[in-house]
């Protein structure tokens, strides 16, 4: 399988939803989408790097770096919008064709994401990509239950 990126453009908005939909993302992640909802420049830079996942040249979900705070901090955000496509290596490689693209795009330091504790296939593929665990915390789902998470990070040297 081709995994491949192009840029988001809000007509690719209600694919994400109906991606979202069948593979009822809330039982995995919190949001399906970023905060910002547009590709934004501030001062030079690009605040929101937001691409579709290709799968052999068809869309099958949506990946995104968001900038936190005016740093180089990127908050990172993937939905595979196919079941029958999850364990298949598509979001090793989405995310590490992000990281690339990003890097290339504008300076990123560190990269975080949180993971429910619950979903370890996730885990085990930030980890492949080189994110290492910084942390623990709950967020209270949107059925008031609690929602352990992990904290993943990856940091780059500017150097390189």
């Amino acid at each position: 399988m081709e995994v491949a990126l192009r840029e988001f453009t809000t007509d690719d908005l209600e694919l994400l939803t109906a991606w979202a939909n069948r593979i009822q993302s809330d039982q995995y992640m919190s949001r399906y989408l970023p905060e910002r909802k547009t590709s934004d420049l501030a001062s030079g830079e690009r605040s929101l790097l937001w691409y579709v996942i290709q799968v052999d040249r068809e869309d099958f979900g949506s990946i995104w770096l968001e900038r936190e705070h005016r740093s180089a901090e990127y908050i990172l955000g993937i939905l595979v919008g196919e079941e029958n496509l999850f364990g298949k290596g598509i979001g090793e490689r989405a995310i590490k064709l992000a990281l690339s693209q990003g890097r290339k795009a504008t300076p990123i330091e560190k990269v975080c994401l949180n993971v429910r504790l619950d979903n370890q296939r996730a885990i085990a593929c930030y980890q492949k990509c080189g994110f290492e665990i910084s942390g623990y915390g709950v967020k209270q789902g949107v059925d008031g239950g609690e929602l352990p998470y992990a904290r993943m990070e990856i940091h780059f040297d500017q150097g390189k």
